[in-house]
């Protein structure tokens, strides 16, 4: 019993340094993808990576934004901060922040300035950051444009910005930063073992495949193969 308890606890971490590399692959595929080289994909995998060990955001999150942004063709360590500032100075999940700067960016102003009052900013901070009021519909005239422009300002004046940082140093954010650690330690001993368990998936998918097929010509079932 106790033998086989060592070897099912070896085997779980075993799986999940494995699920970790796993993980980090895909990131990657996706990002070669998006940026059109793989040297490209692991050089931004990187930069998230620092991004996720520094703030209190999981890898996952940061990597997702990422995407997004990438995918917006408005990724800059800048949005990335702004962002990420924004969701940790309110409290909302940063793929809800990411979500309403993807309709200001895709040009979905109205829609995007009602998100942004879920956020916290108002017609009065767009108001005063670009300097520009409101239609008689209760348009803001400002320009979708004018609005990318005007929230980092908006961040500035309402002292958003560094609240990353701030977050960074609380309990939840130093267990954030340690659990990001830990996820690419792991990540980077199942990188050695990820080859050698796919070639091993594979082999055995094969001989299941192998046998099914068998059981199948023979009008067998596999309860009665057995």
């Amino acid at each position: 019993v106790g033998l086989g308890a060592v070897g099912a606890g070896a085997f779980a971490v075993g799986k999940s340094f494995v699920d970790a590399a796993g993980e980090v692959q895909k990131y990657k595929a996706t990002l070669e993808t998006l940026l059109g080289s793989q040297d490209a994909a692991n050089k931004r995998f990187q930069e998230m990576s620092d991004f996720a060990a520094t703030t209190p955001f999981e890898l996952p999150e940061v990597v997702d934004l990422g995407i997004k942004l990438q995918a917006l063709g408005q990724y800059t360590k800048e949005n990335m901060t702004n962002l990420g500032d924004l969701s940790a100075a309110i409290g909302k999940p940063i793929d809800q922040v990411a979500n309403a700067f993807a309709k200001l960016a895709s040009g979905q102003k109205g829609e995007a300035v009602n998100m942004f009052r879920d956020l916290s900013i108002n017609n009065a901070d767009w108001i005063k950051a670009t300097g520009k009021g409101v239609k008689k519909t209760g348009e803001l005239i400002a320009t979708t444009d004018e609005l990318m422009a005007a929230l980092p300002k908006i961040l500035k004046d309402r002292g958003i910005s560094g609240m990353m940082e701030k977050i960074s140093q609380t309990h939840s954010g130093i267990v954030s930063n340690f659990s990001d650690t830990i996820f690419q330690f792991k990540a980077s001993i199942g990188e050695g073992l990820l080859k050698a368990v796919d070639k091993l998936m594979v082999t055995l998918t094969d001989i299941m495949q192998k046998m099914m097929k068998t059981f199948k010509e023979k009008g067998k079932s596999y309860i009665d193969a057995i």
